[in-house]
């Protein structure tokens, strides 16, 4: 009997890459930790009410599941967890030299000329 050949992820990158991605892991899962963190001692927030501000049909073992941080989660979904708390997301990009790389603030694009066209109609009504 052969046995089917998977592949192999780890001989596909280089060492560099799988330290830069182990560590990215350890580093989400902290964030994810940060968020429960905010949840219950800044807002005083319950996992349920979480839930419920969310609009989760099963709230508070999804919220568990997600502060646990071991899921990959859309960046839609992390950006209505954030709302949920009363806060809002920002995102960067850091270089290898670790110098942030201009553009992604919300601060900066809003100083830049937008037009909304080939976003779809959401962005367009929302304004993003």
């Amino acid at each position: 009997m052969s046995k089917k050949k998977g592949l192999d992820f780890a001989s596909l990158i280089d060492e560099e890459m799988h330290v830069r991605l182990v560590t990215a892991s350890a580093y989400r899962r902290l964030r994810f930790r940060r968020l429960a963190e905010i949840r219950e001692g800044d807002k005083n927030f319950t996992q349920r009410f979480m839930g419920n501000k969310m609009g989760l049909k099963d709230g508070q073992a999804w919220i568990a599941r997600f502060e646990a941080g071991g899921q990959d989660v859309k960046l839609s979904t992390l950006e209505c967890y954030v709302s949920a708390l009363g806060c809002q997301l920002e995102w960067g990009i850091v270089d290898s030299g670790g110098n942030s790389v201009p553009g992604f603030t919300s601060a900066e694009l809003e100083k830049r000329d937008i037009t909304f066209e080939g976003l779809g109609a959401e962005a367009q009504k929302t304004g993003l």
